[in-house]
């Protein structure tokens, strides 16, 4: 896949070290099934040398008629920080859509997503797609983060599902505690026939949601972050081990999987 190159229409501080980032793609903006990833170029030449794995979130039109394709991402390293400082109209180059999204045909009639901090970008393509589902199911929102600056969906997922709850570890904001003690208070009374869960965010936090929808028999996707260099499954730094002791690409075969299929115990190792 060739890259892309786009204009950077904005790139906003949101909350502190937390950026909204918009592309206008030079051409037509590409359809992206929700839960995809792109490589984010961050750099004018070879350094740094990797693009940066950006999940996406959504593709809008401005008042123009303008599509532009929307990211948000968390300053976490050299990287990022270099995209931070980034502003209109420089431009970058993209390569993507990539990876395999939620799979969101046949879904129950209760949906739970459960988000952990910047890493719950996916929940929002998610959550857009559920509530365009003829019949529409009962979305449920569970948010979480260490404290409340990293809650930036909050209030936009919010207004496309039926509850929502926030919490966090430092108690600033919504609750006090983990996203995983109100999973397993919301899964108390689920039907395991009628009950889905979508989770992203740290690694942690989704081995205890595996284990938790594991015990109650719920279904459960997770969209797994981690380091890639080419994004596209050829150079295998972002492999895993599955649970049936394979390796599988983060890139390429995920980075959404269905819980069951990772070995929690290998990725827990290697984190």
């Amino acid at each position: 896949m060739d890259p892309v190159s786009a204009e950077i229409w904005e790139n906003k501080e949101i909350a502190t070290g937390i950026y909204r980032l918009k592309l206008r793609p030079y051409g037509p903006a590409p359809r992206v099934a929700p839960g995809r990833f792109f490589m984010i170029g961050v750099g004018p030449g070879t350094d740094p040398l990797l693009r940066r794995p950006l999940s996406h979130l959504a593709t809008s039109v401005n008042e123009d008629g303008i599509q532009l394709l929307e990211f948000l991402y968390e300053v976490r390293g050299r990287g990022t920080e270099l995209l931070s400082l980034m502003q209109p109209p420089r431009i970058i180059s993209y390569i993507g859509p990539l990876g395999n999204g939620w799979r969101l045909d046949g879904v129950p009639r209760r949906v739970i997503l459960a988000g952990g901090g910047a890493g719950a970008v996916p929940l929002y393509a998610a959550s857009k797609a559920l509530a365009e589902i003829t019949p529409r199911p009962k979305i449920e929102f569970i948010y979480g983060a260490r404290t409340g600056r990293c809650l930036a969906l909050a209030s936009e997922i919010g207004v496309m599902v039926e509850d929502t709850v926030l919490c966090t570890e430092d108690g600033c904001r919504g609750e006090k505690g983990l996203v995983t003690d109100l999973l397993r208070r919301a899964l108390t009374d689920a039907d395991p026939a009628r009950t889905l869960v979508l989770a992203c965010g740290p690694r942690a936090m989704l081995a205890q949601v595996a284990l938790l929808t594991k015990e109650r028999g719920v279904a459960c996707q997770v969209s797994l972050e981690a380091r890639m260099a080419c994004g596209m499954g050829a150079c295998l730094t972002c492999s895993i081990r599955g649970a049936d002791g394979h390796n599988v690409r983060v890139c390429k075969e995920g980075p959404v999987f269905d819980a069951a299929e990772v070995d929690w115990e290998a990725l827990d190792e290697c984190a």
